[in-house]
């Protein structure tokens, strides 16, 4: 299957592994681990979450969509961009019955009013329906299309989490955050559990398996 559109894509099998070979030791990005963390990660994140339920900051129904059970790593391939020179692969995570699988969806759901912004396109038919709202002074100008190269494994994770949640609890200072957790505001202490549930499901090193080998 391509990357983009239907159809089917015949690849030698060297030319794939050699391929996902190139991608994965990119050591910048990637590293290969030489054993399998889940069962310590995912009875870590029960105690988190546990902890965050007793605390109230989640619900009882956000504590059971998030609590992991017979977790797994995720599975990565590729899929070819027979639209690009030398056909590169795009990587796809699969990450059905992942530690963080369920996390993630109540992320999502906090996450979602962030997510309304007048600078974001839906999808296509969005795209198509304000192209054609342009008025006769818009249409004078370029629009430029930027094409960036592995674009999620690049984005800056420690800033885009800080971004964020200084949307979320603007409020909260940095004098208060550094305060003794039973002294700070409760935006601030609501801030320090939001971040824990990021880290949990982004930054603390979820593996995932290529072949018989597993990565982070």
């Amino acid at each position: 299957m391509p990357d983009k559109g239907k159809g089917v894509v015949i690849l030698g099998r060297k030319e794939y592994i050699d391929k996902m070979n190139q991608i994965l030791n990119d050591t910048t990005t990637f590293s290969r681990i030489y054993h399998d963390p889940t069962i310590y990660n995912e009875d870590k994140l029960i105690r988190t979450l546990l902890r965050l339920k007793e605390e109230n900051f989640i619900t009882d129904e956000e504590y059971k969509l998030a609590r992991p059970t017979g977790s797994r790593p995720a599975r990565i391939y590729g899929l070819p961009k027979i639209h690009k020179p030398n056909i590169p692969l795009r990587l796809i995570l699969s990450a059905t019955k992942t530690i963080a699988y369920g996390l993630g969806k109540i992320l999502s759901i906090r996450l979602a009013p962030l997510r309304n912004s007048p600078f974001v396109v839906r999808d296509t038919g969005d795209f198509v329906k304000r192209v054609s709202a342009l008025s006769s002074e818009d249409v004078k100008k370029k629009m430029i299309s930027f094409d960036v190269t592995s674009l999620f494994t690049k984005v800056p994770l420690t800033y885009t989490i800080e971004l964020i949640l200084n949307e979320l609890y603007p409020e909260c200072t940095e004098t208060c955050r550094g305060k003794p957790r039973t002294k700070q505001c409760s935006a601030c202490k609501d801030h320090t559990n939001f971040e824990t549930l990021f880290r949990s499901a982004t930054s603390e090193g979820h593996p995932f398996s290529s072949k018989y080998q597993i990565h982070r």
